[in-house]
């Protein structure tokens, strides 16, 4: 019985080894007879400049595109953006908040400040970054002044006085 298992252990496990690979050196096969033969025709670059030279348009087809043009930008003016603000402060007090958005004008009189209150909380918030690395850049400058400051994502109109 034990020489049965010892067999066919045995049998097992040399059936499980992996074929060797065939490898014949002498096959080649040439397909050149069979690929058709195609001639590539060479045309002049004056030619190609010419066909690609529009006439200006004129009439109905330019107005319909110029209004369809005006509605995209009409539509990408209210879109908003991703963006950055720095946010200078937060907090429950509106004193404070007008404290700190006229320091501001001092500090930075180039850019523009907003203070708006959600209930509870005043914020106190500057810049319009649509560059996250300008928006850093300012940030780290304004830590030294305002030590609670943090750069917010926001989203926001390309237009400023949309906001």
């Amino acid at each position: 019985m034990r020489h049965y298992r010892v067999l066919i252990v045995s049998l097992w496990v040399l059936s499980c080894k992996a074929p060797q690979a065939v490898q014949d050196q002498s096959y080649s096969e040439d397909l050149r007879g069979l690929r058709p033969e195609i001639e590539v025709a060479k045309v002049e670059r004056d030619t190609i400049m010419q066909s690609a030279e529009k006439p200006p348009m004129e009439g109905h087809l330019k107005m319909e595109i110029d209004s369809v043009s005006a509605m995209i930008v009409e539509q990408n003016k209210s879109k908003l953006w991703p963006g950055y603000v720095v946010q200078v402060y937060s907090g429950v007090s509106r004193q404070e908040a007008t404290r700190v958005k006229e320091s501001l004008k001092t500090y930075y009189p180039d850019m523009e400040s907003s203070m708006e209150y959600r209930q509870p909380t005043y914020r106190v918030q500057v810049g319009r970054f649509f560059d996250k690395l300008e928006a850093a850049k300012i940030h780290n400058q304004m830590k030294s002044i305002y030590p609670r400051a943090i750069l917010l994502p926001k989203r926001m109109t390309l237009n400023p006085s949309d906001d």
